[in-house]
């Protein structure tokens, strides 16, 4: 596999400051031996990169001369060096021999604080899932872009759709999950929202409503789509590691070794967010499930299929017990 970073001149050194690494994460010494950083790098690559991208098209990004795919790179090229210190820190100085596990401490230097340790290694996960997420967001906002069709035709890309939602756009249009990684994590959520969707109203009516293009119909899926997502959110955000700063919510790719550091998603400021954003989307789901029964009932006599399905009691008396939330709904 060809790397992001490599050796510009094989006749010099192999050191750090023989590659593009130092472009993107200048803190790291220049005259660190590569092959101590090549592996993590590797690795890196490996486990937060190639999962979304696919290896096929990995590769003819690594070709890239011109256009979009030049930007991508770049921000793929940022990633990939902020990933690579997050994998890297915990073992850079430690040596491993027969007689056990060694700290390689150089002359006249100081080792970190725990703290300040903690701090910039939760920096470099951070500034890598953003650049990761600017990289991703960029291939799906120039979708249609010939240089990215081996993308869009990929499996990574396809399983990005589902019943109610064609893509990251039709989703945020609802909730603010403005990146792709975000709201692909988000993906086995919004499948069971929408199975609980299809149990609560009438999976036949639903799914004639979603081929058809008549105007009554898609206002119907609309209000659907904005019940499940807020569904979703309270669904995913107690599960997944999940970080909310000025620009918006951030999945993180991993916290590994941070989960007793009290910082990022493990403050006590992140939680309180998190857990005030699942309180209101709950009740702002409450409330966008009321509109989609309303719909339903003012509009009954296009709705056939749904109004097959209902007893005359409910017909009468416009109550109806929600199956999967606690409460029954008045029309």
């Amino acid at each position: 596999m060809e790397l992001l970073f490599n050796i510009i001149d094989t006749s010099e050194d192999h050191k750090v400051s023989n590659t593009e690494f130092g472009k993107y994460f200048s803190t790291l010494s220049a005259n660190t031996e590569w092959p101590i950083i090549e592996p993590y790098l590797r690795t890196a690559t490996k486990s937060y990169l190639i999962p979304y991208l696919g290896m096929k098209f990995y590769d003819k990004i690594l070709q890239a001369k011109d256009g979009i795919l030049i930007e991508v790179l770049d921000e793929l090229k940022s990633a990939a060096a902020y990933y690579t210190i997050f994998d890297a820190m915990p073992f850079v100085n430690l040596i491993m021999s027969g007689t056990g596990v060694h700290q390689n401490m150089p002359n006249n230097a100081a080792p970190s604080t725990l703290w300040s340790f903690d701090k910039a290694r939760w920096n470099a996960i951070v500034n890598a899932d953003k650049a990761l997420d600017r990289a991703l967001n960029l291939l799906v906002d120039n979708i249609d872009d010939e240089e990215i069709s081996d993308f869009k035709s990929s499996k990574y890309y396809k399983k990005s759709s589902t019943d109610f939602f064609r893509g990251k756009d039709e989703f945020a249009a609802h909730v603010q999950v403005d990146n792709f990684k975000a709201y692909l994590a988000m993906i086995p959520d919004i499948k069971k929202a929408e199975k609980d969707l299809y149990d609560q109203i009438c999976s036949d009516q639903l799914a004639e409503s979603l081929e058809s293009e008549d105007k009554i119909d898609q206002k119907l899926i609309e209000l659907c789509q904005a019940a499940l997502a807020e569904k979703t959110i309270a669904l995913a955000l107690p599960h997944l590691n999940v970080y909310m700063d000025k620009d918006g919510l951030i999945v993180m790719s991993s916290v590994d070794g941070m989960e007793n550091s009290r910082i990022g998603v493990f403050s006590k400021n992140n939680n309180e967010a998190i857990q005030t954003l699942v309180d209101r989307v709950e009740q702002d789901y409450y409330t966008s499930i009321k509109r989609v029964y309303n719909y339903l009932y003012k509009n009954m006599d296009h709705f056939t299929t749904w109004k097959s399905g209902l007893d005359k009691k409910e017909l009468n008396s416009k109550v109806i017990s929600l199956k999967g939330c606690e409460g029954t709904i008045f029309l």
